[in-house]
């Protein structure tokens, strides 16, 4: 089975990924930067990201997060137009924070680039 991602980025991901206690449950994400094929794909980023904190945390912690200031904090991204390369229209991202197992389970058909990346 071909993997979706490098050693390099499996190493960043251990690099970045670390835990925070959130409303009393420990949560262990890493950081990403997501880069959708088209700004119209961005919804469809951000139900694929909560279906992989779903699936980790069960539906009862997840519900219990979103009811929770810090929880809706948390799991808040970042929005922010981008130079990706030189000379080209700048694109959208998005940081988010994922499970850290998620190049197993994201659906990379979403997205131009998700990659491992300190929240801004």
């Amino acid at each position: 089975m071909l993997e979706p991602v490098s050693r390099r980025t499996y190493t960043r991901i251990d690099e970045l990924s670390s835990e925070d206690v959130v409303g009393g449950h420990t949560i262990r994400f890493c950081p990403c930067r997501v880069l959708p094929e088209t700004v119209l794909n961005l919804r469809g980023v951000i139900v694929e990201v909560q279906r992989l904190w779903i699936d980790s945390l069960g539906i009862a912690v997840w519900d219990e997060l979103q009811s929770h200031p810090d929880g809706r904090r948390f799991f808040a991204g970042e929005v922010r137009l981008v130079d990706v390369q030189e000379g080209r229209p700048q694109m959208v991202a998005v940081w988010l924070r994922v499970p850290a197992d998620y190049p197993r389970r994201f659906k990379v058909q979403l997205v131009d680039t998700i990659e491992p990346w300190h929240l801004p």
